[in-house]
């Protein structure tokens, strides 16, 4: 059975894990201001599923949306050891963005926005693990894929900028078809009964949002036919993979 300390042994130990720790550490000594950096969600499934990570999030404590001098400590710290630059890393000043005062509950517990339960991780400098419950210990050990409707309603009550609730809910079906393809992930239940219903959600969207949500789509699978495999699994008609524009293929 998976346990938050094995799991915590894992990613401590991983090369991938290493440095990004050590860089986020020197990088908070040459700006003071970024405070309590944690890396957060994906980068730390894609690990614990042992896939490649994409990108690297970050959460930290700062003073203001948009906060300044954040990517040139880290540049500086890869730089002072000698690191590779990672070229995807994403910060966001969570008491900024997030629901409460509170940073724990804004990046992995009740406030957070994550919609799955797998990306109810983050990882301090230190290398301690916070994970949102056993749940994301359950889902990462059986590769399964379950909607946190909490996160949900996050999204279209605080993060969403408007969106509605059926629009926010088809961004993360759009987003739980992509993982489910590229990450070899089992959709529970409740997944694959929305999943089966996608068509009929997405065409209750107005023209713009429907173009939003194809263009993420496009996006994140980069028009590669495999992922039409899972569209036609779910009879989904609305994302059929189509040619990429720049290249005609």
């Amino acid at each position: 059975m998976l346990t938050k300390h094995k799991l915590e042994q894992k990613l401590n130990t991983h090369p991938l894990i290493i440095p990004r720790l050590q860089t986020l550490k020197l990088a908070t000594e040459i700006n003071p201001k970024f405070h309590n950096p944690h890396i957060l969600g994906g980068f730390l499934r894609n690990i614990a599923l042992d896939m490649e990570p994409n990108d690297c999030d970050v959460a930290f404590q700062g003073y203001q949306l948009n906060q300044p001098g954040i990517t040139e400590a880290v540049r500086s710290a890869e730089q002072k050891l000698c690191i590779e630059p990672y070229p995807e890393w994403e910060f966001e000043n969570i008491m900024a963005t997030g629901l409460s005062g509170d940073f724990f509950e804004n990046t992995v517990g009740k406030h957070s926005n994550h919609t799955d339960f797998l990306t109810g991780l983050m990882m301090g400098v230190d290398g301690k693990l916070f994970i949102s419950d056993d749940k994301t210990l359950t889902d990462i050990e059986n590769r399964i894929y379950d909607f946190r409707f909490h996160g949900i309603e996050i999204w279209a009550n605080h993060r969403g900028k408007g969106r509605s609730y059926s629009s926010c809910i088809v961004g993360d079906l759009t987003r739980g078809l992509y993982l489910c393809a590229s990450l070899n992930l089992t959709p529970s239940s409740i997944a694959t009964f929305l999943f089966g219903y996608y068509d009929k959600f997405f065409g209750d969207l107005d023209l713009n949002d429907q173009e939003a949500r194809k263009s993420y789509w496009f996006k994140k699978t980069k028009y590669d036919k495999k992922y039409q495999l899972i569209l036609d699994r779910f009879h989904i008609k609305s994302l059929t993979t189509s040619t990429d524009p720049k290249t005609g293929m």
